[in-house]
């Protein structure tokens, strides 16, 4: 899931090869794509990010290349394909981010790739670690340094590669601030720490009650300097000290991702369990106001994606 800075919703609905796109109200602005490998077609689209000029890239990892749309879903351009030779991304690409100047980065496996706006392949390297995993979280500083975690490392490196330092840490889950310092999430908390590793604070503890936690499984940095994090059923929101200002609990049965557009507007998106595990996506205020909702009621497949919204007056009833 991405947001634009126009606060269009744009998701990778996998199980039907296709993006989704929304207006911040919910409201479907279309779709595009199919299954397949030509221009525009998909095979398990998964990471998605808008750059600044509205242009969207899909990181669409079983045809191994990543694609870039206009806003509206025109298809204009692709790379990563096996005949684009050292550019060829191959299978398990992982994450996709956007650097600063509008790089392109993907993970595939350990290595990290780097392109610009165009598509150009300027540099491919290694971010292997001492750890043996494969699974690999991108984030891009301000000032274009790259943090790649894989759940026991944090490595740091240049857009081309150079290694500038590390420390071990057990999360992939990192947000990086507009002044460059790193939000991580622990095992029972969140960790606030310097450019280099250092901790500035922390906080949380194990538990249920108002800032504890018992299953955090992703953070994002609001505009208001607020801080959310999923944890278990419940959206937990603190400021960047890591004073406790609120939680709620979404009507899902599984919370997975969380991004907030510029304007602070926080979507979750999770499933439902109706006869079967269902996609959805809701919008909230800063403050845990719903906004709107929708989720998956029509077409074919596993994935069928959030087609069908949902008024707010059916919210209490909804599970």
């Amino acid at each position: 899931m991405a947001v634009a800075a126009d606060g269009t919703v744009y998701v990778t609905d996998s199980g039907n090869h296709r993006v989704q796109r929304f207006t911040a109200d919910g409201e479907p602005l279309g779709a595009w794509g199919s299954g397949g490998t030509l221009d525009g077609q998909f095979s398990m689209p998964t990471g998605i990010a808008v750059v600044p000029d509205g242009s969207v890239y899909v990181a669409d990892e079983h045809n191994n290349r990543i694609q870039r749309f206009a806003a509206d879903g025109d298809f204009l351009g692709k790379w990563g394909e096996r005949a684009d030779a050292a550019d060829w991304l191959g299978y398990d690409m992982q994450d996709i981010a956007v650097g600063p100047e509008g790089h392109i980065l993907v993970t595939q496996s350990r290595l990290v790739y780097v392109f610009d706006a165009a598509g150009r392949g300027l540099c491919r390297w290694s971010a292997q670690s001492s750890s043996q995993s494969t699974q690999q979280a991108l984030a891009v500083a301000p000032d274009n340094v790259v943090y790649v975690a894989d759940g026991l490392e944090v490595r740091m490196f240049t857009l081309a590669g150079d290694y500038l330092g590390g420390w071990e840490h057990k999360s992939t889950q990192l947000a990086v601030a507009p002044d460059g310092t790193l939000y991580m999430l622990t095992d029972s908390g969140v960790q606030h720490l310097s450019a280099t590793g250092e901790i500035l604070g922390q906080w949380g503890s194990p538990g249920v009650g108002d800032g504890q936690f018992s299953d955090p499984v992703a953070i994002a940095l609001g505009p208001d300097d607020a801080v959310y994090v999923l944890d278990g059923r419940r959206v937990q929101r603190f400021t960047t000290a890591g004073d406790f200002r609120g939680s709620w609990q979404p009507p899902m049965f599984e919370l997975k991702s969380i991004a907030v557009a510029p304007d602070g507007t926080l979507y979750v998106a999770g499933g439902v369990l109706d006869s079967f595990l269902r996609p959805a996506l809701l919008r909230y205020t800063p403050a845990g106001e719903p906004l709107g909702r929708w989720k998956r009621e029509t077409g074919t497949g596993c994935g069928s994606g959030y087609t069908q919204i949902l008024p707010l007056g059916r919210m209490a009833g909804w599970l």
